[in-house]
């Protein structure tokens, strides 16, 4: 995704210039792949695959830390990364939609709802992107299932 921004998105707000604008998107993409998008994978996908039978209390508090973690991120800001939309926005929005897909309840993330709104505003081809990838990650679901 950085590639593709640094290619063709030359002055482009969604990935900064400046050292610490790099910083804080590397920093919101680095605790979605190494935290958020884990405990998702975690706790969801060893059910889902059947490689067990029920989801683990252990790793259902690791993505309950994971999402309050996420949730004083956007306490302190607009988006992910800071002020501004970034492509931060768009790894930790899919993070989002698939736990939220796979049965994770927002309801008490409050600043994570309020963050999703704001994407959903800032990206005006969000509903048209992400309602395909939902029905994607809805048929995924109800075919892991059934296997």
């Amino acid at each position: 995704m950085i590639y593709l921004v640094e290619k063709y998105g030359k002055n482009s707000r969604l990935l900064p210039t400046d050292p610490m604008g790099r910083a804080l998107v590397n920093q919101a993409m680095n605790f979605d792949m190494g935290n958020l998008y884990k405990s998702i994978s975690s706790y969801y996908f060893p059910v889902l695959t059947k490689q067990e039978e029920s989801h683990s209390p252990e790793k259902y508090e690791k993505l309950k830390e994971s999402f309050s973690i996420l949730e004083q991120i956007l306490d302190e800001q607009d988006f992910v990364a800071g002020r501004n939309l970034t492509i931060a926005d768009f790894t930790v929005i899919i993070s989002v939609t698939t736990a939220e897909v796979f049965g994770f309840y927002l309801d008490k993330y409050k600043n994570t709802v309020k963050w999703i709104d704001r994407v959903k505003v800032a990206v005006p081809s969000y509903k048209k992107i992400y309602a395909e990838d939902v029905d994607q990650l809805k048929k995924l679901k109800v075919k892991m299932m059934e296997n």
